[in-house]
């Protein structure tokens, strides 16, 4: 059964043509006057924790932090915050901008294919761009490399970039374009703008260089000229609107020109002339000196956030990005110093709500920033880092939407440092194995600048050993195998260079519970099927991990199939089985799988249902659907249910009613009911109502919990009332959970033996004599009273009531297989493992002359046999 998903998306059709758009009037913005929006308050109830930091490399670490929170309405929350911070003293750390595919702005790329394609470390998406047009461009400037990419977008004011000067002091400012156009005549005319989308060109000239990565530069309609410059000289002019048909050269630029700016280049350009086109940047602010010549790197931003360690008034209208509103973001800033640069993402993903644009503010002051400006968020915003040893970036955020979005640059962290010596390794490898496991360990090995380094081209080869007695090592492969159970340790050195990665055997004693999970319900296999068979074991600290295949040993009891890895090919049954199971062991620990024999009275499998379906629900706060979904040919009832808007107190319930009022007529005297169920692992109870002969409604429970997830064979024993009609299926919780389950394979038991001749077992305390299934016998040791106990011989019982007994005189352990059930207890020991699971029982089975006995309570318990006591008489009758 498929998951269904629904992602709901703020309210912004596009960021960035909501900025272009309807904000390209706002007005300009000075600091310390008030803008568009209030700035952030103190935070009432708020958390920052600190989950981990970890190393990129030497001057940049990556922080992980837990951001909790009490909004304006109430609500706890708590978000997902990453933060790359990065050393600008450190010699060997520089900061520049990636920028799309190759370099070219037009081609969008995901900050994790630009970090990986130009070697950064880390780094963060950027700039706002137009998600609508083809040929997007940042809406900032850009400085990558010290060299001019980009002139802001005009009439963009408050729209801020952040920068590196060539003195290595960050700033963050606002800027505005300048440029001047010179024909080899001496005349000039007024750039407007490098590699800008554009429009309509008007008298403009705007410049388009190799950064640009696309032949459409002004989309002008109009009869516009475009002039093709290589080496200085030009090469070509394209009048009457005709363009250049290539992407600008790496060693040329293109200009688009209309109105009069195409007269001046009729007027004072030709062919073979040269031709010089400067676009130059200038700080709004009229205090401050910069151009272009004076940074390392610049990239654009939206509103500022941070101004002198508290927050600002924003400097454009944000509704635009929805400001108000819970989703992901992005900003870049620095400390007081001006020495440490931060990078920050705050998820809206993953159970991560997102901050508000001034929670958001809230969120940088705790942080520590000083100055901060916002960057592209919602979708946009994306973290990655260079793990530890590794060579390339990885994915550090959760993306808003599921995945990467591509967008037109990103701000990237590198490490400008040669290899150097080796400092240390990480060992790479699984931390938890299972006994009789082989796994071979690797090393990611890193220079003393945290620089990774190939581990083949070490001075001295790199080496592994186990510390302890629990592993052995395989010195000419390098192979680990874990022999007994327990702690010990990998090693790996390499010189004088070595590094432990303990780790931890589970053998069977760790073990608390075994489970069989196979990838389709028993009672839907067919002849001939591939069934995969997955060990699921539950240590005895609650830790989950699944068992190596080639570590597990299978017995099969009724069922036929071979069993090669983890895939059972099934065969069927053995002639005349009654019952089957499939029983597979970890290290001796046992645990069954019952797989149903086709003897119950199937009432629908929902490929052709003789009556009618509905939902139904209670109280109003809950909603229900149930209908038919799957294959054509194999479908099932698929139950949704919503009880989101639940108080949390009250049960809410969703049903699947069949029948109408009337219910499903069922033949008499059923024993069980079963069904297969695909969990959604929610949680809910589950349940199903029935009425009896009298017409009573009786209510019957098929699973305390659905805390699986996968289909699974769900059955319930009818042992107070015999059902008379099938009324409907239900969830109810009181907990405040939304989900779907598939129901599938309705069915009644009626097993041959017990509805025809019910065996029962008539036995007394003392007694040898004993009635078996209707006849007379004698047992070799009577029951017994020891300690306020009655103890019952188990092999006659179980032999009597159609099941099975083993004994291992070694270990004086007694195996019982009975009706679905597989249990192994020792003789003197409470401990048993009953159906995959381990247990404690009050008393021990004992040995009397030679026979093993079980208390009475036990097989009552465990065998879900029924039992009746005499007290008078001290006569027991066990019976199925």
């Amino acid at each position: 059964m498929g998951e269904r998903k629904t992602i709901k998306r703020l309210g912004k059709p596009v960021i960035a043509s909501a900025i272009a758009g309807t904000l390209i009037f706002g007005p300009s913005f000075v600091p310390g006057v008030a803008g568009w929006a209030s700035a952030a308050t103190t935070a009432a109830q708020q958390q920052l924790t600190l989950q981990q930091e970890s190393i990129v490399t030497a001057g940049v670490k990556q922080r992980s932090y837990v951001w909790t929170r009490t909004t304006k309405t109430n609500q706890n929350v708590s978000t997902n915050v990453k933060v790359i911070v990065a050393d600008l003293n450190h010699p060997n750390v520089k900061l520049d901008v990636m920028t799309g595919q190759d370099g070219q702005f037009t081609e969008k790329d995901n900050v994790l294919n630009m970090a990986r394609s130009t070697g950064a470390v880390a780094g963060v998406n950027a700039d706002y761009f137009d998600m609508a047009s083809t040929e997007p461009a940042p809406f900032g400037p850009q400085v990558s490399s010290g060299a001019l990419m980009a002139t802001p977008a005009l009439g963009l004011q408050g729209m801020y970039a952040f920068g590196i000067t060539k003195q290595n002091k960050p700033i963050i400012e606002t800027f505005a374009s300048q440029g001047v156009v010179t024909a080899a005549n001496g005349q000039t005319y007024a750039l407007t703008g490098l590699n800008r989308v554009v429009g309509t060109l008007g008298n403009a000239i705007y410049k388009y260089d190799a950064a640009w990565g696309s032949v459409m530069r002004a989309k002008d309609a109009t009869a516009h000229t475009e002039v093709l410059v290589v080496d200085g000289v030009v090469q070509s002019i394209f009048t009457g609107g005709s363009r250049y048909p290539e992407e600008a050269p790496a060693n040329g630029f293109i200009l688009s020109a209309g109105g009069t700016g195409a007269e001046f280049i009729a007027n004072n350009v030709k062919v073979g002339d040269k031709l010089e086109a400067k676009a130059t940047l200038v700080p709004v602010n009229p205090n401050l000196t910069y151009t272009e010549n004076d940074f390392k790197m610049l990239v654009g931003g939206h509103t500022i956030l941070l101004i002198d360690g508290a927050a600002a008034s924003f400097t454009r209208d944000v509704s635009g990005i929805s400001g108000s509103g819970n989703t992901a973001r992005t900003a870049v800033g620095f400390d007081k110093s001006g020495r440490y640069v931060y990078m920050v993402t705050a998820d809206h993903a993953a159970g991560s709500v997102g901050p508000t644009l001034s929670d958001f503010q809230k969120l940088l002051i705790e942080l520590g920033l000083w100055r901060a400006v916002n960057l592209d968020g919602g979708g946009s915003t994306t973290l990655v880092s260079r793990p530890l040893g590794e060579f390339e970036a990885a994915l550090a955020n959760v993306p808003k939407d599921g995945s990467q979005r591509r967008v037109v640059n990103g701000l990237g962290v590198f490490s400008t440092a040669a290899p150097a010596a080796l400092k240390d390794f990480i060992v790479d490898g699984p931390k938890l194995l299972w006994k009789g496991q082989t796994v071979s360990y690797n090393v990611k090995a890193y220079d003393v600048n945290y620089n990774p380094l190939d581990p083949k081209t070490l001075a001295a080869p790199v080496q592994f050993k186990a510390r302890g007695t629990n592993l052995m090592v395989d010195p000419t492969t390098g192979v680990f195998t874990a022999t007994a159970g327990g702690a010990d340790t990998v090693v790996a050195y390499s010189g004088n260079v070595g590094e432990d990665l303990p780790v931890e055997i589970a053998d069977r004693h760790r073990i608390a519970k075994l489970e069989i999970v196979p990838n389709a319900a028993p009672s839907k296999w067919k002849v001939g099927d591939a069934i995969q068979l997955g060990l699921r074991a539950t240590l005895t600290d609650g830790r989950i991990g699944t068992i190596p295949a080639d570590l597990v040993k299978w017995s099969q009891f009724g069922a036929n199939g071979s069993i090669v890895g983890d895939t059972l090919t099934f065969l069927g049954y053995e002639e005349g089985a009654k019952e089957s199971m499939l029983v597979a062991r970890f290290d001796g620990f046992p645990t069954p799988l019952a797989v149903p024999v086709p003897q119950q009275r199937n009432l629908t499998d929902f490929a052709a249902v003789p009556w009618s379906i509905a939902p139904e629900s209670y109280p109003a706060q809950a909603i229900a659907d149930a209908k038919l979904s799957g294959e054509t040919n194999n479908p099932w009832l698929s139950l949704a249910y919503d009880f989101s808007a639940g108080d949390g107190a009250t049960d809410l319930a969703a049903y699947a009613t069949f029948n109408g009022s009337d219910g499903v007529a069922l033949d008499s005297g059923a024993k069980a009911f079963q069904l297969d169920v695909f969990g959604d692992g929610q949680g809910g109870r589950l349940r199903a109502e029935f009425t009896d002969a009298t017409g009573a409604l009786q209510r019957v429970t098929l699973a305390e919990s659905v805390d699986w997830t996968g289909w699974k064979t769900v059955s319930v024993e009818m042992k107070d009332f015999d059902p008379a009609t099938l009324k409907r299926i239900y969830v109810l919780s009181k907990k405040q959970i939304k989900g779907e389950i598939a129901i599938d394979n309705l069915s009644l038991q009626y097993p041959e033996a017990a509805n025809a001749n019910p065996v029962a077992v008539a036995l007394t305390v003392g007694k040898k004599d004993v009635v078996g299934g209707g006849q007379p016998q004698q047992l070799d040791v009577a029951p017994v009273i020891d300690k306020e106990r009655t103890f019952v011989p188990v092999r006659f019982v179980v032999d009597a009531l159609g099941g099975h007994v083993d004994w291992d005189a070694a270990d004086k352990k007694v195996t019982i297989r009975k009706g679905g059930h597989f249990i192994e207890l020792w003789v003197g020991n409470t401990d048993l493992i009953a159906d995959g699971e381990r247990t404690v029982s009050d008393v021990p089975p004992m040995l009397k002359s030679g026979r093993t006995m079980l208390p009475l309570r036990f097989v009552s318990e465990q065998l879900g046999l029924n039992v009746a006591y005499d007290p008078a008489t001290k006569g027991i009758t066990i019976q199925e």
